[in-house]
């Protein structure tokens, strides 16, 4: 895999919280540092019951794990797992290929079925995939905006490829209000109440105010309305 394909799938992945489950030091240690490689969040446990236990606890975007494990196996774990959340993504990685296994899988939604001996190649190419298929899933709390920029819409930043991006305070409200409204449109005079809290209608305020963000940005995030105001650029269709 190239590694600018490599450096797009960390750019994505990165900021995901995972839960990995695997009984074997040797095997947990090795993969962990590959799964580091994607991953900056990333929980162990060494069996199904502790991983369950962690999951109950605590919100994760996916979960990684063996099969093979005394307490609770990785199947069981699943099934526990899907009773709760049916939408969470799922890795398996096992050295064992059992068509009961592969079957199980289908069942429960299973997004990747890797056999050990693994390869940080292959680790890629099924994250690639995952990412893929679950973008909606990891970006519930979020709107998806031009050029890879992503405004969080929980906790009120802007990002680029995972790294957050330092806004004025006015800037904040201006994505802010965008995010609230509907049609992701403003007016004018609705830009001037919500971000300057003042009746004092003024577009020159709001045209300084785009423009400068658009300097600091190098792009455009907002499309100008003939007549109207603004709207925010995002991605339509993922």
């Amino acid at each position: 895999m190239e590694q600018n394909k490599i450096i797009e799938i960390i750019n994505k992945s990165r900021n995901l919280k995972v839960l990995y489950v695997e009984d074997n030091e040797d095997v947990r240690n090795q993969t962990k540092k590959m799964l580091s490689a994607f991953f900056q969040n990333i929980d162990l446990a060494v069996n199904g019951q502790e991983g369950f236990e962690l999951f109950s606890k605590n919100p994760y975007d996916i979960l990684i794990t063996d099969i093979k494990m005394p307490e609770i196996d990785g199947m069981t774990l699943i099934k526990m797992i899907r009773e709760v959340n049916d939408s969470i993504p799922i890795l398996i990685l096992s050295a064992h290929d059992d068509k009961d296994y592969l079957l199980k899988s289908i069942d429960f939604n299973v997004e990747g079925y890797i056999l050990k001996p693994y390869n940080l190649s292959q680790i890629a190419e099924t994250i690639d995939k995952l990412l893929n298929r679950n973008e909606k899933v990891f970006h519930k709390n979020s709107l998806l905006l031009i050029e890879d920029f992503v405004w969080n819409i929980e906790d009120k930043f802007l990002a680029k490829n995972g790294e957050k991006i330092k806004l004025t305070a006015n800037e904040i409200k201006l994505f802010e209000n965008f995010a609230k409204s509907p049609n992701l449109s403003l007016s004018y005079n609705d830009i001037e109440s919500t971000v300057f809290e003042d009746y004092n209608f003024d577009n020159r305020r709001v045209r300084n105010l785009l423009s400068r963000l658009k300097k600091k940005l190098d792009v455009e995030l907002f499309n100008s309305v003939y007549g109207y105001g603004y709207e925010l650029r995002t991605v339509k269709e993922l």
